[in-house]
C-alpha cells in the first residue's frame, strides 16, 4: 500500500494541473509525512528505497524533497513546513543523512530567512522620501515573512538531529548574518539602519503567551 501511495504522490507532484489543487496536494504530503513519523520502522524502508524512487536518484528521500519544494508556497506552504518538521522528528540516521546529504532543506530555509528580510527592507527602499533622511515619509517594514521563516528555523532547531541543527545555524550565520544583515548595518543608509533595527527588535519583544508557558527564556 505504501508503495502505491508513493506512486500516487509522485504523479501528483509532477502533474501539470497541480497548481489548481495546491493546498490539497500539500495537505496530502503532510499526511504522508505524519504517517511515516508515526510508523518509521515500517515505512522508512519504503519511502527511502532505491526500488521505489525513480530516476536513479539513489537513496534520496523524495517525500522530504517534495515537501521542501513547497515550503514557501502561498497555498499549502504551512502544510509543507509541518510535513518537513514531522520527518525531522524521526530519530533515525537515514533521515538525518537524507536531510544533510540529499536535500536542499538547509539551503532553502536560509533562503526563506533571507528573502523574508529582503521583502521587509524593500518597502523601505521603495517608499517616498530621501534615502538618507531618517524623518523621510516611508512605509514601515513588514517583517511578517521574516518572522515566519525564523519561527521555522526555531522549530527545526527544537526537533532536528544535532547535525542538521549545526549545519543550519552555520549556514545561517555565513549567508544571512554576515552577508545580508551586516551589509545593511555597515553600508546601508541611515533609513535602512532604522528599518533593520526595527525588524530585529521584533525578534526580542516579549510574547505574553510564551511568558505564560515559561518559554520566554529561549
Amino acid at each position: 500500500i505504501a508503495r502505491v501511495v508513493m506512486q500516487m504522490a509522485q504523479r501528483l507532484e509532477y502533474s501539470p494541473r497541480r497548481i489548481s489543487f495546491a493546498i490539497v496536494h500539500c495537505e496530502f504530503l503532510y499526511t504522508l509525512c505524519d504517517k511515516v513519523h508515526r510508523n518509521p520502522s515500517a515505512l522508512l524502508p519504503v519511502v527511502i528505497s532505491e526500488n521505489v524512487n525513480s530516476g536513479a536518484l539513489g537513496r534520496e528521500f523524495l517525500l522530504l524533497n517534495w515537501s521542501i519544494q513547497h515550503l514557501q508556497d502561498a497555498a499549502g506552504g504551512e502544510y509543507a513546513q509541518r510535513g518537513v518538521l514531522s520527518l525531522l522528528q524521526i530519530p533515525d540516521s537515514r533521515v538525518t543523512d537524507a536531510v544533510v546529504n540529499h536535500s536542499a532543506l538547509i539551503e532553502r530555509t536560509v533562503r526563506m530567512v533571507d528573502s523574508g528580510f529582503q521583502a521587509a527592507m524593500h518597502l523601505i527602499e521603495c517608499g517616498e522620501g530621501g534615502m538618507d533622511e531618517v524623518g523621510a515619509r516611508r512605509q514601515r517594514p513588514d517583517p511578517s515573512g521574516f518572522y515566519a521563516a525564523m519561527r521555522f528555523v526555531d522549530h527545526i532547531v527544537k526537533v532536528a538531529d544535532l547535525r542538521v541543527t549545526y549545519q543550519l545555524l552555520q549556514l545561517l550565520d555565513c549567508v544571512f548574518l554576515r552577508k545580508t544583515l551586516e551589509l545593511r548595518l555597515v553600508k546601508g543608509s541611515e533609513v535602512e539602519h532604522v528599518g533593520v533595527m526595527e525588524i530585529i527588535r521584533g525578534l526580542f519583544e516579549t510574547d505574553p503567551v510564551w511568558v505564560q508557558q515559561g518559554r520566554f527564556q529561549r
